[in-house]
C-alpha cells in the first residue's frame, strides 16, 4: 500500500497524478464517519486520540481493498497514519509538506478561514452549498472535523482573537504536527517527508528519484509542471508583502514547525 497525505494544498492531487493513485478514495464516507463521532460538534480533545478507534476506522475504510496494490492520496490520512501501518505493515507513507506561508495564502484566497469555507459563491455549485448550509440542510465545508482547536489545544482560548493568517497558520501546523505525532509509532523505513518545493523546483529531479525509490513505483514527471488544483488568482498577497504584525502572528504559531521543515531562509 502506498499513501500520500498532507495538510491540503500540499500536493496530494499532484502525487495522485505522478504515481497513478486514487485521489481521496472514499473520503466523503470517511469524513462523515468521523464527524458522527460523539463530541464532534465541539470536541474537548482530539476526536481520534484512541488508537483502537483509528484502527477500526481504517479497517472499515479499507474493507474489500487489495492492500498490496492500493495507492491513494488523501488529506485525512494525516490523522490516521499509524492505523494505515497497522493495516499493512509493508505500506509506504509520504507526508507531503509545503511552505506554511503559501498554504496560508492559498487557504485565505479560497476563503477557508470563513465559516462556510468559501470566499464568495462564484459558481452555481458553491452557491448551492452555501444556501444549503445557511438553511441548515448541509454543514459547513470546514466545520466539525478539526478545523478549529479542540478545547484542550493551547490555541483554543486565543482563537477568537486570531486573524485569518493566524487561523490558517494554526491549521497548517496542527495537521502537520498530527501527522508527525501519528508517524512516531510507524517504523522510519515505512514513511518519509517531502517538500513540495523540492519536487517542483529541482531540474535534476533528485527528490523525485528519491520518492520513486522509496515507494518502489516509477513516476510520470510531466505532472511536476502540469497545473492541478492550483489557485488561478490569489486574492491574498504573497508573504513578501505581509505587514510586520502579520508575519509576527504567523511566526508565533507556525514558526517552530517551519524551522523543523527547513523553510526559514528557503527560496520564496
Amino acid at each position: 500500500m502506498i499513501i500520500f497525505t498532507g495538510t491540503g494544498y500540499s500536493g496530494t492531487g499532484m502525487y495522485s497524478k505522478l504515481f497513478s493513485t486514487h485521489h481521496e478514495y472514499r473520503v466523503e464516507r470517511l469524513v462523515r464517519r468521523i464527524r458522527a463521532l460523539p463530541g464532534a460538534a465541539a470536541p474537548q480533545h482530539d476526536l481520534l486520540r484512541d488508537p483502537a478507534l483509528r484502527r477500526d476506522l481504517m479497517a472499515e475504510h479499507l474493507r474489500g481493498v487489495e492492500l498490496r496494490s492500493f495507492r491513494d492520496s488523501s488529506n485525512p490520512y494525516v490523522h490516521l497514519a499509524d492505523a494505515l501501518w497497522a493495516a499493512d505493515q509493508n505500506c509506504r507513507i509520504v507526508l507531503g509538506v509545503r511552505d506554511g506561508r503559501e498554504f496560508v495564502r492559498t487557504a485565505i484566497s479560497r476563503g477557508h478561514h470563513l465559516p462556510d469555507g468559501h470566499r464568495r459563491p462564484h459558481t452555481f455549485r458553491t452557491l448551492f452549498h452555501t444556501i444549503a448550509r445557511l438553511s441548515g440542510r448541509a454543514r459547513g465545508r470546514f466545520s466539525g472535523f478539526m478545523f478549529e482547536p479542540e478545547r484542550s489545544d493551547p490555541w483554543h482560548s486565543q482563537w477568537s482573537a486570531l486573524g485569518a493568517v493566524g487561523r490558517m497558520a494554526w491549521l497548517w501546523q496542527y495537521r502537520n504536527r498530527k501527522a508527525l505525532e501519528r508517524l512516531q509509532s510507524v517504523p522510519t523505513a515505512n514513511w518519509t517527508v517531502t517538500r513540495l518545493e523540492d519536487l517542483t523546483r529541482d531540474p535534476s529531479r533528485t527528490e523525485l528519484q528519491r520518492l520513486e525509490s522509496f515507494v518502489g513505483v516509477p513516476a510520470e514527471p510531466k505532472w511536476l509542471t502540469e497545473r492541478h488544483n492550483q489557485t488561478s488568482q490569489h486574492t491574498f498577497p504573497h508573504h513578501s508583502e505581509w505587514s510586520a504584525d502579520t508575519l509576527a502572528e504567523f511566526e508565533r504559531i507556525a514558526g517552530p514547525l517551519m524551522r523543523q521543515f527547513g523553510y526559514w531562509g528557503a527560496p520564496s
